[in-house]
């Protein structure tokens, strides 16, 4: 054993017998152990909660409490704790007794001191195997956990797919899309396309297959309830022993951006048709200046009969009419331009 490791293990030694106790703090010190002594079984009770050995060496015969009803305790305080349980020549039935209440070794007296040292050592060692697997375990599901609840709360639907390109997994809001994955398992990734799965899959494949790290591309996929909708599609493949030529796909809703996309177009449509009628607008205005300023000249001017001063009056009503409208034109044009706004600092 490492000294370093020695030095800081703690044992308790449960016997009545004073000579016997002795002893084996004795060589267990010579050791490197750090030992404590009780000589009954309420004050072994006691001391196991106050100081939390290592391991507890109990002897099954002592006053105030016996070693089984000690241990029984001990495991309900500590499932984890080490006990070698002692008893007498021909109490092999109590030895059993106490393997089944929880003790994790067991000696006979007349102790075999070398073999009592040797036994004390395995069960340390083997203990401290036993608890560090228990903790990367638990840093493993912790980790697991963490994975899973980011996959869940992702905002894209995450789905992967096996060597064979059949689905094994899916995120919530794979679900949301495609409905429940023991539904979905083992279906080809190809079902959740619109209608050039296969296309896509083997593009997908040719891609990878080429040594690239990631393939992007957008593609309209079918939900559940037999819509589609326009998705920004992300595969890598999956860099693991275990699920070598597995896949990673990563599927993006623009249903949103592509509403932006489609109101962007309109506006430029908009913008560009609000340009030509400003121009046609100003054109006619012109002419409607020079036609209204003509009319009114002539109104004013003597000379012209009543059949005359009729045509003019026409004229200008038209004039008039026609002025409203390319107002209400012009505002139709500022209405359509894309207004880009200036920002500046202010106290507020």
């Amino acid at each position: 054993m490492d000294d370093q490791n020695v030095m800081v293990r703690k044992i308790l030694v449960a016997d009545d017998n004073r000579y016997v106790n002795d002893i084996i703090k004795e060589m267990l010190e010579e050791s490197g152990y750090t030992v404590s002594q009780v000589f009954d079984g309420q004050e072994a009770l006691s001391q196991f909660s106050a100081i939390s050995p290592d391991l507890m060496l109990l002897d099954y015969r002592m006053p105030e409490m016996d070693g089984i009803d000690v241990l029984k305790k001990v495991k309900k305080i500590d499932p984890n704790a080490l006990v070698i349980f002692i008893t007498g020549e021909g109490s092999e039935g109590v030895a059993v007794k106490a393997m089944k209440a929880g003790a994790d070794d067991y000696l006979i007296k007349p102790l075999s001191f070398p073999d009592m040292l040797q036994t004390v050592n395995k069960l340390i060692k083997e203990h401290d195997i036993m608890l560090e697997n228990l903790r990367l375990k638990a840093r493993g599901d912790a980790y697991k956990d963490y994975l899973v609840t980011l996959s869940e709360t992702m905002g894209d639907a995450l789905i992967t797919a096996d060597a064979e390109g059949l689905i094994q997994f899916m995120n919530y809001k794979a679900r949301e899309f495609w409905g429940p994955e023991e539904d979905n398992k083992g279906r080809p990734v190809s079902s959740l396309f619109e209608d050039d799965g296969l296309e896509a899959i083997d593009e997908i494949g040719c891609t990878l297959g080429d040594g690239v790290e990631c393939f992007e591309q957008e593609h309209s996929f079918q939900r559940i309830d037999g819509t589609t909708f326009w998705g920004r599609l992300t595969v890598s493949r999956l860099r693991s022993d275990v699920h070598s030529g597995g896949m990673i796909l990563v599927v993006r809703d623009l249903t949103d951006i592509e509403e932006m996309r489609r109101q962007m177009i309109n506006a430029e449509k908009l913008a560009s048709l609000g340009k030509v009628v400003e121009g046609v607008a100003h054109e006619v205005r012109n002419s409607l200046t020079s036609l209204g300023g003509f009319s009114r000249r002539m109104r004013n001017s003597e000379g012209l009969n009543d059949q005359q001063r009729m045509y003019v009056a026409f004229i200008l009503e038209d004039v008039k009419r026609l002025e409203t409208t390319i107002k209400d034109i012009e505002e139709y044009v500022n209405y359509t331009k894309i207004h880009r706004p200036q920002f500046d600092q202010t106290n507020i």
